[in-house]
This record gives C-alpha cells, sequence and structure tokens, in this order.
C-alpha cells in the first residue's frame, strides 16, 4: 500500500489534501489495492457495486450491452481516472456496465460510505473529499451530456465528425492521436464497423481529414464541423 501513496496526488478526489495525511485518510476509507490480468473483468453488468475504484495503473475499458447483444464502449480508463462514483451516489445496486482490463490493471477500492459517514467526519478531510465529489460528478454530468448528443447524430459521418471535433480539444489541435482502434472506436459511436471505415474513406478522398491506425490530421475544419452539426 505504501508505494500507492505517491499515485493518490495526481488523483482528483484527493485535490487539496496534504501527501502526508494520505496514509491516515487511507486507513479512514477502509482502501485496499486489487491487481487484474489483462483480460480479466473488474466488474460484471448486473454485479453488485459498493465501492469506487481508482485506477493507479493499467487501462480499463467501460462497456455495456443491450438487449439485442449489441456492444457499446462507454469509456476508456487510465491513471488517475475514477469508476463507478456516479452509480454509487445515485444508489444503484447494481452494475450497468462491465469493466473489462485491456492491460494488466492495479486499482485502489474505497469504501464510498466511508466518505460521506458522518461518524467519519470527525476526520478533518471530509469535506475536502466531499466537495471534490461533487465538482467530479457535475463534470461527468457534462460529459454524459456531450455523450448522449454524440450518439443521438443521425448518420455514421456526422457522429465520426463530431467525435473527431471534441478529441481536437480546446486548442483544435489538428493532427490527433485517439485512444481507439477500429472496432472500438465502431462499438464506441454505436455504429456498424464496415460502413465506419467506408465513411472514413470517403471522408479521406473528399479531402476532409487523413488518417493512418488511430492517428488523423483535420485537412478541412470548416467541413468536418458543418458534419458535426448536420
Amino acid at each position: 500500500m505504501t508505494d500507492s501513496y505517491l499515485y493518490l496526488k495526481q488523483v482528483r478526489l484527493f485535490a487539496g489534501l496534504n501527501e502526508s495525511d494520505f496514509p491516515e485518510i487511507v486507513s479512514c476509507l477502509h482502501a485496499k489495492i486489487k491487481v487484474y490480468p489483462k483480460g480479466s473483468f473488474l466488474l460484471l453488468m448486473g454485479e453488485s457495486i459498493k465501492n469506487i475504484g481508482i485506477v493507479l495503473s493499467g487501462n480499463v475499458e467501460i462497456s455495456r450491452q443491450d438487449y439485442s447483444g449489441n456492444r457499446l464502449i462507454i469509456n476508456l480508463l487510465k491513471y488517475p481516472d475514477i469508476f463507478v462514483e456516479a452509480f454509487v451516489c445515485a444508489g444503484v445496486k447494481s452494475s450497468p456496465v462491465t469493466l473489462t482490463a485491456l492491460t494488466d490493471v492495479k486499482i485502489m477500492l474505497i469504501d464510498f460510505k466511508r466518505i460521506i459517514d458522518e461518524s467519519s467526519n470527525i476526520c478533518n478531510f471530509h469535506s475536502v473529499l466531499i466537495s471534490n465529489m461533487l465538482s467530479m460528478l457535475a463534470d461527468k454530468n457534462l460529459v454524459l451530456n456531450s455523450r448522449l448528443e454524440l450518439i443521438s447524430k443521425k448518420n455514421t459521418r456526422s457522429k465520426l465528425a463530431s467525435y473527431l471535433l471534441s478529441a481536437m480539444g480546446a486548442d483544435m489541435q489538428h493532427n490527433i492521436s485517439i485512444p481507439y482502434n477500429r472496432n472500438q472506436l465502431a462499438e464506441y459511436l454505436g455504429v456498424n464497423r464496415s460502413a465506419m471505415s467506408k465513411e472514413l474513406c470517403a471522408m479521406r478522398i473528399d479531402g476532409i481529414l487523413d488518417f493512418r491506425k488511430n492517428n488523423f490530421e483535420i485537412l478541412d475544419l470548416k467541413t468536418l464541423s458543418a458534419l458535426a452539426s448536420g
């Protein structure tokens, strides 16, 4: 556990807290470390959820499957991301998503009740943890709204354009690298992989963009923006 304290200073939940207090905080929260090998499940859809998790190392995929068997990638996580905190805060008893280790993964599990338990609030850091959690949940809500807007786009080209625009960031970088391969990108966008590949090739022919694997160069930002808003 001792070496894990070094990771916590980058975790948003612990922002504003003194590093010297981490051992006491971790102990109070009944935190524990778990390691998962590549390909294993951290959490399966339908399983009960009681703890929030912090990715200390490795990559984790969040996905869900609908009643028709279609798989949708919700997000990819890495250090220092936190997961399932929104579900636990909302009192969701069984997980609506599956978490899969894409690499060997080390995570820290925290008993959420220990953060909000009134009997634990004698520790002076609990108010900071609660404030940080509320801020994180607010940001997650904004991300969810953006995700819903992306999924609701009418066609594959619009979804691609919207996603690539968001990947350019606030500084509108024209050369970007995305975290998804083709299969993952199709599952993230909720589209057919073959149809998506055809649209990417068509957008390349039209001079809108160029790409190699998961690296993209935006050549015509004006047209891409118009497609995203359509």
